[in-house]
Parts: structure tokens; sequence; C-alpha cells
């Protein structure tokens, strides 16, 4: 029964544990620091020496920065990751009380 007892209990913290480290981020100085499909994303943290994320590229209909070249001058973007491959970060225009408001989303 003990031993049954304890199997349970480390199912359970391996489960626990992979389910939390899957949307734990990583922290970045440059992209090198991140995988190979992600970019390093300015951000705040609470670690000396880390000052960014490691982030997926955007997806479609995410809001999205316009210029690929603002980044910090170690190359971490400031705003968003670029588009996921074979999308492209587009103006989009929407109305809001009465005034055409745009914003930059990642689009087909």
């Amino acid at each position: 029964m003990k031993y049954l007892t304890a199997l349970c209990v480390l199912g359970l913290a391996v489960g626990l544990s992979s389910g939390i480290e899957q949307y734990a981020q990583k922290m970045c100085r440059t992209e090198d620091d991140c995988d190979w499909d992600q970019c390093c994303l300015e951000a705040q943290t609470r670690l000396p020496g880390f000052s960014g994320i490691c982030s997926n590229p955007t997806q479609k209909g995410e809001i999205c920065n316009p210029d690929p070249r603002d980044k910090t001058e170690d190359g971490r973007y400031r705003k968003a990751c670029p588009c996921d491959e074979g999308l492209s970060c587009q103006l989009k225009e929407e109305e809001f009380r009465g005034k055409n408001r745009g914003h930059y989303v990642c689009q087909a």
C-alpha cells in the first residue's frame, strides 16, 4: 500500500512540474539565450543581468510592431516579436466612438 501511495505522489509531482514548466518563460539577455524559433523581448525582470523574456513569434490577429528594427542595443525587441512565418505586420483600421483608429496586427 505504501508503494502505491508513493507512486501516486510521484506521478502527481511529475505531472504538476511539467505543467508549470510549459507556462514558465525563459529569461534572456540576447536572442542567443532563446530557443531557435523565439525572440528576446524587452521586459522588466527582477533578476540582475536579465532584461528580457523569450517569446514566440506574434500570431495572426495579435498586435505587432511594424518596425522590425525596433530593438535595444543588445538586440532585444522592444514591443513584440516579429510575426510568425507567412504573416506580415499590417495596419488594421477600426471605427471607435465615431473615429477611425488604427493599430498593427499580424495578417496573412
